[in-house]
């Protein structure tokens, strides 16, 4: 077992549409930074620990930061205007094989160089990669400009954790979280 990638629930709200300074790029339209907190966000559903924004912001309850505190690799960024909840900030990087269950990407901006467009199916580590005890993250950002030309949006990187966290998660039964096997 490689461990776990994590998926949440959506929660109806938009991170990005009412924020000022939203740092993305001048030419596409993606946000370039991941840990840019919101002072004006308005979580629309928050009976969930875990959760999506529609535009890929993860957002987790203060129940989850508790927990989730006491394992490396997560930062927790409170959210001013939702008291209880946090921007969830992964930093460990894994590299992803690229050759296994083939990857899309389209649409290359030609002022940041990142892909307007990135899909996959489930994912798969390189040969020998074995994740970091705690919280990773993918080196591949996920999602699609296309979906809201209008908006600002983010690419969102898979979030993993170790076997030994993913258990624990489980155990805990966060609201909205779901888990799925790393493929061998």
């Amino acid at each position: 077992m490689n461990g776990y990638s994590m998926h949440g629930a959506d929660n109806d709200s938009y991170y990005y549409e009412f924020g000022e300074g939203v740092p993305v790029c001048e030419t596409c339209g993606l946000v370039t930074q991941l840990d840019w907190v919101n002072p004006k966000f308005r979580l629309e559903r928050t009976g969930y620990d875990f959760s999506f924004t529609w535009d890929l912001a993860p957002i987790v309850s203060e129940r989850f930061v508790d927990f989730a505190s006491s394992y490396p690799g997560a930062r927790f960024l409170l959210l001013p205007s939702a008291p209880g909840f946090a921007l969830f900030v992964v930093d460990p990087i894994i590299t992803l094989d690229p050759e296994r269950r083939g990857r899309r990407f389209e649409g290359p901006c030609p002022a940041c160089g990142r892909y307007t467009q990135i899909a996959a199916g489930r994912i798969h580590l390189k040969d020998a990669a074995v994740l970091p005890r705690g919280f990773s993250r993918t080196d591949v950002e996920f999602g699609s400009r296309h979906e809201r030309p209008d908006r600002f949006i983010a690419q969102s990187p898979r979030r993993l954790v170790d076997p030994e966290l993913g258990e624990a998660l489980a155990a805990q039964r966060f609201v909205g979280l779901r888990l799925e096997a790393i493929a061998e």
